[in-house]
């Protein structure tokens, strides 16, 4: 008897150009009446026009494909019609420069193939699989800007800060974005989720040398830290280094939350307090924007950018109430636009700027070397 589709079923194409491997993912399926497989596809230039046909909720896209790169198949297809898509591989799905190219491509979350149906681990692999699914599919994820095309990190993990890439022959900005607000900005936070890797690193690299310290909370996985760490200072021409313990922050250094632990400003320096289990967030965006509302004040200048759910919005909040500078990302050019979008729902954040824009407005507060 033909299995009956739930209404609300999650429509899935799967992209993969081994047959062994399509029917794994739609054997797996067909036991979940949510999910209902709507087309295969095994050719890379295929995959846009079934998407176009189909409308899929979700793809799942094998990164390595048998004469393309699949990544670069989902760069194509966020640029053209946007869907949550799920990259499905058997290379190590943990490697941080494989996670952080899916990602720059749009790719929301990488995971490993199922195994055998016979190995003791597949039930739980299945359901998580089916979970993530499910979840992806409900991400209203946007098209991406033209020029996003994943790239391969340099293979150097050196953290030495090299001259920054200048902006240059860019539009003044509009005089709105740069009167009336403090000059002498003391610290810049950045507060990013899904879609957030390759955007800050790419404000990052656009950033002129600084003499003030960034403080960067990116929703992550534990365990992918210190390769996101290594992966930034190869790209971003400055040093990264990985707050696991209180220290003093120091001028044009990039700073990240180690696993399991959140980052407060207090002073001139950087606090590394470990997440309550209850935390919805670990490391939380409004952890790092509400300590520095109380301790940085007006000398803050804190932008939130693209991802899922609700942190970051009441810091940013916070912050905008005592007078620092507040900038949330235009929800247009966001991969997922619920954080920004939020923030400027609560009247957090006094400015609103695209992309190409933050990094220049920034340098506009901030003293550069």
């Amino acid at each position: 008897m033909e299995q009956k589709v739930a209404e609300t079923a999650v429509r899935v194409l799967i992209v993969d150009d081994s047959a062994t491997a399509r029917l794994s993912l739609r054997q797996a399926f067909s036991e979940e009446p949510t999910i209902e497989v709507v087309g295969e596809v095994a050719r890379g230039a295929e995959v846009l026009g079934q998407v176009r046909r189909l409308r899929p909720d979700l793809v799942t896209m094998d990164v390595y494909l048998h004469t393309e790169n699949g990544l670069d198949v989902a760069a194509t297809v966020m640029a053209e019609r946007a869907v949550p898509i799920l990259a499905v591989t058997a290379a190590n799905h943990q490697n941080p420069e494989l996670v952080y190219r899916a990602m720059a491509a749009g790719v929301l979350e990488v995971c490993a193939k199922l195994p055998s149906p016979q190995a003791a681990d597949y039930p739980a692999r299945r359901a998580e699989l089916v979970r993530i699914v499910r979840a992806l599919a409900r991400v209203p994820v946007v098209r991406r800007w033209a020029s996003a095309r994943p790239s391969s990190a340099p293979s150097s993990s050196a953290t030495e800060a090299r001259e920054p890439v200048r902006i240059a022959r860019q539009p003044p900005l509009p005089s709105d974005l740069t009167q009336n607000i403090v000059q002498s900005a003391e610290w810049v936070l950045l507060g990013a989720s899904t879609g957030g890797p390759q955007l800050v690193c790419d404000l990052l690299k656009n950033l002129p040398r600084l003499v003030v310290p960034v403080v960067v909370v990116q929703h992550i996985t534990r365990g992918f830290t210190d390769g996101f760490a290594e992966w930034l200072a190869a790209n971003v021409r400055r040093p990264v280094e990985v707050v696991q313990a209180a220290c003093v922050a120091k001028p044009n250094v990039v700073y990240l939350p180690g696993d399991g632990h959140n980052v407060e400003l207090r002073g001139g320096k950087l606090l590394a307090p470990v997440s309550a289990p209850s935390s919805a967030f670990t490391p939380s965006i409004d952890v790092l924007f509400a300590s520095a509302a109380r301790h940085a004040g007006p000398s803050a200048v804190a932008v939130l950018m693209t991802g899922m759910g609700r942190d970051g919005a009441a810091g940013l909040l916070d912050l905008e109430r005592i007078g620092a500078t507040t900038v949330a990302q235009t929800p247009s050019t966001c991969v997922v636009d619920s954080m920004p979008r939020t923030a400027i729902d609560l009247g957090a954040a006094r400015f609103v700027l695209p992309p190409k824009d933050i990094a220049r407005f920034i340098a506009t507060r901030c003293s550069a070397v």
